[in-house]
């Protein structure tokens, strides 16, 4: 079942095309990378994050675990990239779909959730949201430097 339904979300991800978000696939289904457009109108913007997300061998009765590969400074990103999908997984059904959870993704760059994994960024972006996108900038400049 989990072969054949990621096969069915890759194919419709192809058919819908998706203009932020970018999903490269492999022999391996289970694990998939790709990329994220930084969202108009957020302090990513126009910035290119990659991340990787691993599917369970029982997706889609499991949700999928999402993880940012570029530094991203985001009250909901940890350190080490990885996000909480806290939200979907306490609501998650096999009616939701990998898009879902990038979509999902998507949203927590433009508005980050209650749910804290950076200490440091949730204060400065809740206290001082300028000092805020300084570091978050900064720290997208460091990594596009890198490559």
């Amino acid at each position: 079942m989990s072969a054949r339904r990621i096969n069915r979300e890759i194919k419709s991800y192809i058919d819908l095309g998706y203009d932020n978000v970018c999903l490269d696939f492999s022999d391996n289904l289970y694990e998939l990378h790709g990329f994220i457009i930084g969202p108009l109108g957020s302090v990513y913007e126009g910035s290119v994050l990659y991340y990787k997300l691993d599917l369970p061998k029982d997706y889609p009765f499991k949700p999928p675990k999402f993880k940012f590969l570029s530094k991203v400074f985001n009250p909901n990103v940890s350190s080490d990239g990885t996000i909480s999908l806290a939200v979907l997984m306490d609501q998650w059904t096999p009616l939701y779909s990998i898009m879902d959870v990038v979509q999902y993704v998507v949203s927590i760059l433009i508005t980050p959730e209650k749910n804290i994994l950076n200490e440091e960024a949730a204060s400065l972006y809740y206290y001082d949201y300028e000092e805020f996108i300084r570091v978050a900038k900064d720290t997208m400049q460091l990594e596009s430097d890198s490559y």
